[in-house]
């Protein structure tokens, strides 16, 4: 494979370090012919500008693992679980590749040019991004309209690249998403990146010029070192930051988005590239230690696939110490990669892995718009010939962009997508540097050929044409055919029931599993608590009174059905996201301040009950999801008590939990949620004043009332049945001018 040029790495100066001649090496003005698969023929593969320049093929190889790992683990592939901190792989080199081209610059210049580094990256990030956002605007305009004001919201932040930040100031989360994920949630990282890229040339330029670092002089390595001392500190620092900042029992989006947690991950980039330089890296000669930089490199490579498989989204140890192990292992992985004679930069070269890394900036743009524009209950079931979907669509969209957008605006800048017309210049014969670009980095290349002239209106009608492929990929598969709800539940409860039947114990079941206490249903028709107080999660949105209730009939919502069983008061206690202990930050669904979990609500409202009051608690799907995420379900006797104590011995009436099979949080899994109503059941013999409303065993034969995106939440219908049984239940419990019946569970069905 030949050599092209990478100013990323040695820019265009100066001869090309010593390096072993390749088993298929050629003079150096006929480079040799490289493998590519069949469908990438006709795709050129570029030739150095500078000759004497090097190319190292095994970033583009990196740059694939870390796409790699993001597109499966938004797909669901097994063993990819951390799949996610492929993005942070792409800061460390981000990090790293822009500090090695700023500071190739000042060893050249004695400056770093600012403005034209933010012009380039202007360049070769932007025009990508905005043809994404006019795609997903337009099909979102045909498919979800409804959404249109929220992703038009988010589609403004992200081309300002602050879309982080707007995520964390409006309380939203990256991870709790019931409804499932937005085509722009990955943008954040772009936020992050195009933030960086601002702030740190500013930043090194202070360094450089505070330790007098000159150009090709003396002393220029020493002040390098005193500004890699300070850069490890700052990133130190931003790590510890990222440590405090997460929620070991919550949400995490602030320290798994913000600027300043993440930006550990480049700073420590940035410090490779500041020690690590090129003439340094072109000295080491020796079989033995070029064999300690590929098994420095191995080892990088294991680590980052190890954290990948054993990692997970919510697992606290991501944030205290798994990112700053995936920052080291990237930088074990870097060492070995810009030595052309290592093994790792060979192996990480090869073709197939180079064409993927040169397109990853496409493919880590295109692949969320695809998952978020299939529907969930597409192809459901067959996981493979689904995410063969989305990769397929995904790698043609990427390569389109690049081709026909990306690539032209790189080489000859916006006016030609305005004239259909390439600047009559000779250096249009050049492309542009892309050294910003860490998916996609093409170097300083030229195409063989590349006419001065395009033909007119080739460059325009070719972005246009990709933007209405796109934008019909993204209706097409939005229409693909679904299986309907009410099909899987009736699949999953069939699975249950054959799992069941054949384990004795009946352990199998966690549809609705059978109380293991006798079961009252109403005999009454009012209740003899006068007052309620109803203490809920989002679960108890629908049929509230709150501003987004699925219940447009005042008269169906659960104030009207407690008053209508004849309790005289009703105070509404609802918010997303609450839980038994934990608390969350405010949001859209949690408006106003800090919100609270269960007990501390119950305790800020126990002078409201009077003498007659009860409570109704809904929670518990969030608290089963927490357990659930660290795999450890022994909290769930004090969450329970927690609650009870706070009930101060007033009668309660505990609504229990259900979700359907289509949930996109494995974490709220029904499986999960039924261990919780289990120890429920149980509880009742601690509590005299417990009774529990079985609302998933009456929910279960009524898939339809769940929201068809969202297997959490009830739909407009099922909040109304929802109301109206709780109600009921209500009376089953606790009826009036009668005690508390003995049965510990009530069912309304």
């Amino acid at each position: 494979m030949h050599a092209r040029a990478h100013c990323e790495i040695l820019g265009d100066c100066g001869p090309s370090p010593p390096r072993a001649a390749a088993p298929s090496s050629v003079p150096e003005h006929r480079p040799a012919r490289a493998f590519r698969p069949p469908h990438v023929r006709s795709v050129p593969l570029p030739r150095p500008v500078n000759k004497s320049a090097a190319y190292y093929p095994g970033l583009d190889g990196l740059r694939t693992i870390a796409v790699g790992l993001v597109v499966a683990y938004h797909i669901g592939v097994p063993g990819t679980s951390g799949g996610l901190l492929g993005v942070g792989v792409f800061f460390t080199l981000s990090g790293f590749l822009i500090t090695m081209l700023l500071l190739n610059r000042w060893e050249k210049h004695g400056d770093l040019d600012l403005r034209h580094f933010w012009i380039r990256r202007f360049r070769r990030l932007l025009p990508a991004v905005v043809l994404l956002l006019i795609v997903v605007m337009v099909a979102t305009m045909v498919v979800h309209p409804d959404k249109l004001g929220d992703r038009g919201e988010q589609a403004f932040f992200a081309l300002i690249y602050v879309a982080n930040w707007h995520t964390i100031f409006t309380g939203g989360s990256y991870f709790e998403q019931f409804d499932g994920p937005s085509p722009l949630d990955h943008l954040w990282s772009l936020a992050v990146e195009e933030q960086f890229y601002v702030v740190w040339p500013l930043l090194l330029l202070g360094m450089l010029t505070l330790f007098k670092a000159k150009k090709d002089g003396e002393g220029t390595g020493a002040a390098f070192a005193k500004a890699a001392v300070t850069t490890f500190v700052l990133g130190a620092l931003s790590f510890v930051l990222l440590a405090m900042l997460a929620d070991p029992t919550g949400d995490s989006t602030r320290a798994y988005e913000g600027t300043d947690t993440r930006a550990g991950g480049l700073l420590w980039g940035a410090v490779l590239a500041m020690l690590w330089r090129p003439k340094k890296v072109a000295k080491i000669q020796s079989e033995k230690a070029l064999w300690t930089l590929d098994i420095l490199g191995a080892l990088g490579v294991a680590g980052i696939l190890y954290l990948a498989a054993t990692t997970d989204q919510l697992d606290h140890s991501l944030y205290t110490w798994g990112i700053a192990a995936l920052t080291v292992s990237t930088i074990l992985v870097l060492m070995p990669l810009i030595h052309a004679q290592s093994w790792t930069n060979r192996v990480l070269g090869i073709a197939p892995l180079r064409w993927i890394g040169e397109r990853s900036y496409g493919i880590y743009l295109w692949h969320m718009p695809v998952v978020a524009f299939l529907p969930e209950r597409t192809l459901y079931g067959q996981d493979v010939w689904r995410g063969l979907v989305v990769v397929a669509l995904t790698v043609v969209l990427a390569e389109l962009s690049w081709r026909f957008v990306e690539d032209p605006i790189r080489r000859h800048g916006f006016l030609p997508l305005i004239t259909g017309k390439a600047q009559r210049k000779a250096r249009a014969q050049r492309a542009e540097v892309s050294e910003g670009d860490v998916r996609a980095s093409r170097a300083q290349v030229e195409q063989t050929p590349v006419p001065k002239v395009a033909g007119r209106g080739v460059l325009a009608a070719g972005s246009v044409g990709v933007t209405l492929l796109a934008i019909g990929a993204m209706v097409g598969i939005a229409a693909l055919p679904q299986k309907s709800v009410v099909e899987i539940a009736r699949e999953e409860q069939a699975k249950q029931a054959e799992t069941s039947a054949g384990e004795p114990d009946g352990e199998g079941a966690v549809a609705s599993p059978t109380p293991t206490k006798p079961v009252a249903r109403p005999a009454a028709t009012e209740t003899s608590c006068e007052t309620v107080v109803h203490i809920g999660d989002s679960t108890s949105i629908g049929p509230s009174n709150n501003s987004l209730t699925m219940v447009k009939d005042p008269a169906k919502r659960i104030t009207a059905q407690y008053e209508a069983v004849g309790v005289q008061t009703v105070v509404e206690e609802v918010a997303g996201g609450r839980s038994m202990i934990e608390t969350l930050e405010p949001s859209e669904l949690n408006p106003g301040e800090k919100g609270t979990n269960a007990p501390d609500t119950m305790r800020e409202h126990a002078g409201e009950l009077g003498e007659n009051g009860c409570w109704v608690v809904n929670v518990g799907l969030n608290d089963a999801a927490n357990m659930a995420s660290q795999d450890d379900f022994s909290s769930t006797e004090k969450r329970i008590a927690g609650v009870m104590e706070a009930s101060e011995g007033k009668p309660v009436l505990w609504v229990n939990g259900i979700t359907m099979p289509w949930t996109n949080n494995p974490h709220y899994a029904n499986e999960n949620i039924q261990k919780l109503n289990a120890s429920l059941v149980e509880a009742t013999d601690r509590y005299d004043n417990l009774r529990i409303y079985d609302w998933s065993a009456d929910a279960t034969p009524h898939p339809e009332w769940f929201l068809e995106n969202d297997a959490n939440h009830n739909n407009a219908e099922g909040s109304e049945a929802k109301a109206e049984h709780m109600a009921k239940a209500l009376v089953a419990a606790f009826p009036k001018d009668e005690d508390p019946v003995e049965e510990k569970v009530v069912r309304v069905e």
